[in-house]
């Protein structure tokens, strides 16, 4: 009924229909979303070509659906183009080529399905998937964007399959920017060095953001170069004559409609699938959408004649340009981010300094400014946060331990104990080959605390003995024998706590941190704790017990 609707209305020049029978229609259905069952997911339906129509099981019934790929019209229910039969449901289903970039086509995702290691993919055509993790940023809708969330069957097959999916797509699609990341919990979904752009003209803009792009392309240390306001897009303007609108009875709104069903399409109805539904869109053949000379062909409604008139009679001619399909602001300003990606091995910080020169030194026309974003400023960000805060919270510890001993001597070996858990920290990062991040950060100031934890219990038992009457260098000696047992029990339980977080790409620096400089300190506190106190106390080897 919708089909013979638009066509009475003569929206559609002409319609095909392929006819068939309930178990054939049940058949090709099969046949083209087999592989999205599997997958369990609403991802895209692979693609099915005019072949694979053809080979279906045959009902003696007129098979045209390959003909209609070309010429009949087409109704777009989610992102596949179905051809429907009023009595009998689906024909056939194929998925419409997806436009990376002018020029490239993605249409098939059942490829990464077939690779080994890979458990499941799920894949999203025009935007990102919803958000389901903090660190996760959707992607904006976007005609010429897909996204595939592929699954793996252990953490040891991501490597591979990451640097083979990032070569093959690159080699697929060269002028498509191809980008794959391991899902995690760590920092955001920017890139890993942004350079921002402000300013009020987006020509400027992007020939700055050109130069910045060459810069980062020309350093062996990044990859996956990208600006966030995407291609331009060809823009068709019509030129509108009010008069000759005016005496034809035709609006402005006319005529949009008639131009947008002629390119993007016009909602027909919804269809129901499950519990899910679906927008129905009827639109012209590919053939007739991407030909600009033939919207001059088209016909538009008059309200006011209630019949339809040649376009061409209203618009004096059709004009072509490009603009920006998307720009972004920061603080009401135009902003322009170049981005890049540390290429492997590399952390942002030890590629940053190799291009913020070059970037800076850059000619900046009068009204525009460059800051920088990405991991470093969200590092430099949390970094200014907490030393806010820091010089409280060491003034705190160092009153406290003040009013614990109540005398200076004993917090000044207390607090020179800390800065020796370096050591510990730097030979743990060296061994693993873990950067000094901003958890890492953190671990030095928790792994601080510990230690100052460890030789107050020591000082706190040689203070103990003294009092007793033991002499002082015995003193020393037993309360560190004596100490050694808890000490190392302590030290343990937390290494062996900080085992699982290992295995956590965000939180192992941390760990490391922490398990290092506190098997380093804590056999270090029994060493230098005593002999700082020996120092500051004046004790010799003399003064033992007879």
């Amino acid at each position: 009924q919708l089909l013979e609707g638009l066509v009475a209305a003569e929206v559609l020049d002409s319609v095909i229909v392929a006819h068939a029978q309930t178990q054939q229609a049940q058949v090709a259905l099969d046949h083209v979303t087999g592989a999205h069952a599997q997958r369990g997911g609403e991802a895209a339906v692979d693609a099915v070509d005019a072949s694979d129509l053809e080979a279906l099981p045959d009902d003696g019934q007129p098979g045209v659906a390959g003909e209609g790929a070309a010429t009949g019209a087409e109704l777009y229910v989610g992102h596949g183009t179905v051809w429907v039969n009023g009595d009998n449901g689906y024909i056939a289903m194929q998925v419409s080529g997806l436009e990376v970039l002018p020029g490239a086509g993605l249409t098939d995702s059942g490829y990464i399905l077939e690779q080994e290691d890979v458990v499941s993919v799920a894949s999203f055509i025009g935007q990102g998937a919803t958000r389901f993790m903090l660190t996760y940023a959707p992607e904006q809708p976007n005609t010429a964007y897909a996204q595939f969330i592929v699954r793996t069957e252990d953490l040891d097959a991501i490597p591979a399959l990451d640097q083979r999916f990032y070569r093959e797509l690159n080699e697929a699609f060269p002028s498509a920017q191809v980008r794959t990341q391991r899902l995690q919990f760590g920092p955001g979904d920017g890139a890993g060095i942004e350079a921002r752009f402000q300013g009020p003209s987006p020509e400027v803009l992007r020939s700055l953001a050109d130069q910045a792009q060459r810069i980062m392309a020309d350093s062996p240390y990044l990859i996956d170069q990208r600006t966030d306001w995407r291609q331009q897009e060809l823009v068709v303007r019509p030129r509108i004559n009010e008069e000759r609108a005016r005496i034809a009875g035709v609006s402005r709104e006319d005529i949009t409609q008639t131009l947008q069903f002629a390119s993007s399409g016009i909602r027909a109805g919804t269809y129901r699938e499950g519990e899910h539904l679906l927008p129905i869109v009827a639109r012209p053949p590919a053939a007739e959408r991407d030909d600009v000379a033939l919207l001059e062909n088209r016909n538009v409604w008059s309200a006011a004649q209630q019949r339809f008139v040649p376009i061409s009679q209203v618009v004096s001619s059709f004009d072509t340009d490009s603009e920006e399909a998307l720009i972004q602001r920061r603080n009401r300003v135009r902003t322009l981010t170049v981005g890049a990606d540390p290429a492997e091995g590399y952390t942002a910080a030890q590629t940053f300094g190799g291009i913020r020169e070059e970037i800076e030194a850059m000619t900046l026309p009068p009204g525009y400014q460059l800051s920088w974003g990405g991991e470093h400023e969200d590092s430099g960000d949390a970094q200014e946060a907490l030393a806010q805060q820091l010089p409280i919270s060491l003034l705190v510890m160092l009153l406290t331990s003040i009013l614990l001993f109540g005398k200076l001597k004993q917090p000044l070996i207390i607090w020179l104990v800390v800065p020796m858990s370096v050591c510990g920290v730097v030979i743990g990062l060296l061994v693993t080959g873990l950067p000094f991040s901003f958890t890492a950060l953190l671990g030095m100031l928790s792994l601080s605390g510990m230690l100052m934890k460890n030789a107050i219990v020591l000082v706190d038992e040689i203070d103990g003995q003294i009092k007793e009457g033991k002499a002082r260098f015995s003193a020393l000696v037993d309360a560190s024998i004596s100490r050694l047992r808890p000490v190392f029990l302590a030290a343990g339980t937390t290494i062996l706590g900080m085992l699982p977080l290992l295995a956590d790409a965000f939180f192992n620096s941390m760990a490391v941190t922490i398990m290092g400089g506190l098997a380093f300190a804590s056999l270090l506190t029994l060493i230098a704790v005593p002999t700082l106190y020996a120092m500051l106390f004046h004790i010799s080897s003399d003064e033992v017990d007879s």
